[in-house]
């Protein structure tokens, strides 16, 4: 049974952010970086956001996904911020420059 991206989405951004690189195939982070990575998971989020809005005609909920959508892209420049200078697996950050869902996102994490 798949979960609730709209429950699961804020601790992959964390996890994500929180990753570095230790080894030989690794890249300085930059803010410019943030940014781009910003973009994307807030495009992965509305695109779907907009699916589970669907399931609902709630006001409230829809403002709730709008809401969620910025706390989100708020928290990750803030934990990104914190990561810049330092260093980052290109492979990670290039997927997550990529992603356009929720699933694409959490197919970017170390493994």
């Amino acid at each position: 049974m798949e979960r609730n991206p709209v429950i699961r989405w804020p601790g992959a951004v964390i996890a994500l952010a929180l990753s570095t690189s230790v080894g030989c195939d690794e890249r300085q982070l930059t803010e410019a970086d943030c940014l781009q990575v910003k973009t994307r998971l807030q495009k992965a989020w509305h695109r779907d956001a907009i699916a589970a809005s669907r399931l609902s005609e709630r006001d409230e909920f829809r403002k709730f996904i709008s809401d969620e959508g910025d706390r989100i892209a708020e928290t990750w420049m803030a934990e990104c911020g914190k990561l810049v200078d330092r260093p980052v697996s290109p492979a990670e950050l290039d997927c997550l420059s990529k992603a356009d869902t929720i699933d694409d996102v959490y197919e970017c994490g170390p493994r």
